[in-house]
């Protein structure tokens, strides 16, 4: 799975993927996508000081808000109304200037800086590991080798 070039590849349906890569793109957040909540299971969004979390499961719905930092309080919803329940309430705190925010991302950001890390270990390594080029033969001033 290594290469001569130290990198960890994987097979992928006939295309070598770098496995490094592979994970970067996977941890890094998504360009666009949704901010409206419609078709999402979770969102997490702050506001100044405060935060607001909302989560759906069939028809069922978890909300946790408070101050940053804090544990917050939670509040539940339930019934077969959960989804419109869940996409009523995320248009409403944007609405109110809420801004949508990765949950993750101080994990994310963690795990990139990992991967940077051992990306840059990995080439030294391999860089470390490669065999001096071999040096000529020395040569008396008459041209014969020594």
């Amino acid at each position: 799975i290594v290469d001569e070039s130290g990198t960890a590849n994987v097979d992928l349906d006939g295309a070598k993927v770098s496995v490094l890569e592979k994970l970067h793109g996977l941890l890094a957040p998504a360009a666009g996508g949704s901010t409206d909540g419609k078709n999402e299971n979770r969102v997490y969004l702050e506001q100044g000081t405060k935060f607001w979390s909302a989560s759906i499961s069939g028809m069922f719905v978890s909300v946790k808000f408070g101050k940053k930092g804090t544990d917050g309080q939670e509040n539940s919803h339930s019934g077969p109304d959960a989804r419109e329940y869940f996409e009523q309430k995320v248009h409403e705190k944007l609405r109110k200037g809420y801004k949508k925010k990765d949950p993750d991302a101080n994990q994310k950001g963690a795990a990139i800086s990992a991967l940077e890390k051992l990306t840059t270990s990995t080439t030294a390594i391999t860089q470390a590991e490669e065999p001096a080029p071999e040096a000529e033969p020395a040569e008396d001033t008459q041209g014969v080798a020594v």
